[in-house]
């Protein structure tokens, strides 16, 4: 049995396509928890109308409280052994389940992810995670995302239940990201298939599309460092090196864009004057230059990168993703 999860609000226009995918699955072992979370629209409404039409549908509804809380809600109220999450605005192809349950099946496996199809603002195709299925042991999951090998969704996935020991926190952005390597940790990796399965919209009207400042992201792996040490999840050298080399990334990204507040350039230096350096090898000769320049001044650090944005592709902005 796999336990989907939609959360809901505000999203009247695209769920009807969402939950249509759903009704259309090859896998037909399923139940879905929709969670209204006080959404003002006729999304309400939906929500009933599709649970009359098919009894593997239930609805909760709640005063507005956030995505975060409607998922954990949804999660305590599972009863499959899979779990998975489609955002209301997305979609899936008929045959999502079945390739992913084939796959965790075949392999025993715990998790499961498969290939997107991207409806970005400035983005539409689809995104391939490998060309063939390939089997990760845990260590080499973790790794994958925490160095941005692979992207970090929730949607898109299934998940054994037992995996789902920490709650997804109430953030507003990058949810995700703080809690799958948690998830992961307990597991015995990932299976990913080749197929383009998830259709990813991404609405200008979105938080991911909302012009925050990406600096969200640094306490985020700061917190994922710390526990990858913690519980030995990786070999020392390598957990520095990747945490050495995400966070100059970030740093470096964001003086380009003009978005790198002093303080937190500052935030970034003090958090890696506390990773030893000596240890890790495999941090390359460019982001070695500027974890020096970063480390003696954030301010010259910011003003190099800055100008040198002005001069790569004529402003054009670096594709920037967390676990792109």
């Amino acid at each position: 049995m796999v336990s989907l999860v939609v959360p809901v609000y505000n999203v009247e226009a695209y769920l009807p396509e969402c939950l249509d995918s759903i009704l259309r699955q090859t896998y037909t072992r399923w139940e879905l928890i929709l969670v209204d979370d006080g959404s003002p629209d006729n999304s309400p409404a939906i929500c009933d109308d599709y649970a009359i039409r098919d009894d593997r549908i239930r609805v909760i509804h709640k005063p507005n409280t956030g995505k975060a809380d409607s998922c954990n809600l949804a999660i305590s109220e599972i009863t499959g052994d899979y779990f998975g999450l489609i955002d209301s605005d997305d979609w899936i192809e008929p045959t999502y389940l079945e390739t992913l349950m084939k796959a965790i099946l075949q392999t025993g496996i715990q998790t499961a992810s498969t290939g997107y199809v991207y409806s970005f603002v400035d983005y539409h195709g689809p995104m391939s995670i490998t060309d063939h299925q390939v089997v990760l042991n845990q260590n080499e999951a973790i790794t994958r995302f925490y160095s941005r090998q692979l992207d970090s969704f929730i949607c898109g996935r299934l998940f054994h239940r037992s995996l789902l020991q920490e709650p997804i926190p109430h953030l507003r952005r990058f949810e995700d990201q703080a809690v799958l390597y948690k998830w992961l940790s307990h597991g015995n990796g990932m299976v990913l298939c080749p197929e383009c399965l998830y259709h990813y919209r991404q609405r200008c009207s979105s938080v991911m599309n909302s012009g925050e400042t990406a600096f969200g992201l640094v306490p985020i792996m700061e917190e994922c460092h710390q526990f990858v040490a913690e519980h030995q999840l990786l070999p020392k050298a390598e957990n520095n090196a990747i945490i050495i080399t995400q966070l100059v990334r970030e740093a470096k990204w964001a003086a380009r864009e003009g978005t790198a507040a002093h303080n937190t350039l500052t935030q970034i230096r003090d958090f890696l004057r506390s990773v030893d350096i000596t240890s890790t090898t495999s941090v390359d000769r460019k982001t070695l230059k500027r974890y020096q320049l970063l480390m003696k001044s954030p301010r010259l650090f910011s003003l190099k990168e800055y100008l040198s944005g002005l001069f790569i592709h004529g402003h054009c902005k670096e594709q920037h993703n967390f676990f792109p």
